[in-house]
């Protein structure tokens, strides 16, 4: 099966370049996820295409630095198939870092609260204080 390409997962994820082009860490952070990618490989691409202008580049590498990067890379398999230490499939570890992402955006909107991320962390196996500072910097940065 063919993999799709950048504009098809921005289109699924609902930044299209005529209706809405606002282009967020959480965005690099599914494109990174999706093709299996470091955050700053998807954020490169991003610019190269023209999604992106060096600006925007930029801020979003800072919030790469805040924590998204490191957090999708650490949780990312190194041998490509599978996580050594916690025998799980990609599928699976893909579900992760999305539910981990899906978490972040929640607590930004303040949906959920600090209790709840921690929880919910817990839940998906990431360690919760990453996650927690990982959201905190990027909401106290949204603002």
């Amino acid at each position: 099966m063919p993999r799709d390409s950048v504009a098809d997962v921005l289109g699924s994820t609902k930044v299209r370049q005529n209706r809405f082009r606002h282009i967020t860490c959480m965005v690099v952070a599914n494109i990174a996820i999706h093709f299996g990618v470091t955050y700053q490989s998807a954020l490169f691409r991003l610019q190269n295409l023209g999604y992106v202008s060096k600006q925007e580049a930029e801020k979003l590498q800072m919030h790469g630095k805040l924590g998204i990067e490191q957090l999708i890379d650490q949780q990312m398999p190194t041998d490509g198939k599978s996580m050594q230490g916690k025998h799980q499939s990609s599928a699976s570890h893909e579900l992760q870092i999305e539910f981990a992402i899906l978490v972040i955006q929640a607590f930004q909107q303040e949906i959920i609260f600090r209790g709840k991320l921690l929880e919910l962390a817990k839940l998906i196996e990431i360690d919760s204080r990453s996650l927690l500072n990982v959201a905190e910097a990027i909401h106290a940065n949204s603002k």
